[in-house]
């Protein structure tokens, strides 16, 4: 009997030992599934929040891009209009003098043809003078170069017209 429990004994040490090896090498095997489980479900999660971080980055660096372009063009056309209007300030002003110019321009032009419609008249009345001086007086006392001119096509009172230049016509000699 007392060989039949020592075996008993051997049978129930070896059958946990059994056990105990085969507990423990499914316990390390679950602790290992479990460990590879959780590195996936680690991975898997760091993925994500990676994933998440880059989408947060790329939404803000669009935003930042939005913003610098809106501030560039902004830029852009407020110097776009100081430069328009400093062309403008320089295009008024060569306009004003060349306004000017065309109203010194046009008040010489007047002046000059007031003068030549006043020389224009003091010459009708000289030629009137030499026609009443030839009509009142003998022949004789005619002047040789005064009457080559009247040969020359130049009538005495009357005006050439190819010599006349402008547009001015007074009629108030």
């Amino acid at each position: 009997m007392a060989l039949l429990r020592q075996e008993l004994h051997q049978q129930r040490e070896h059958d946990f030992q059994k056990v105990r090896q085969s507990w423990e090498a499914e316990s390390l095997k679950a602790v290992g599934l479990a460990y590879e489980e959780g590195l996936r479900e680690a991975e898997t999660a760091r993925k994500r929040e990676v994933q998440a971080l880059r989408e947060e980055e790329e939404v803000r660096s669009g935003e930042r891009l939005k913003y610098t372009l809106s501030m560039a063009a902004a830029e852009e056309q407020r110097r776009a209009e100081q430069e328009k209007e400093v062309l403008g300030q320089k295009h008024a002003e060569e306009l004003r003098i060349l306004e000017e110019k065309v109203t010194a321009l046009q008040e010489q032009l007047n002046k000059v043809a007031q003068e030549k419609v006043d020389f224009e008249c003091k010459f009708k009345e000289l030629q009137l003078n030499y026609r009443r001086f030839i009509d009142l007086t003998d022949s004789s006392l005619h002047s040789d170069y005064l009457l080559r001119l009247i040969h020359l096509g130049k009538p005495p009172g009357y005006v050439h017209s190819a010599a006349q230049t402008d547009d001015v016509i007074n009629t108030s000699c």
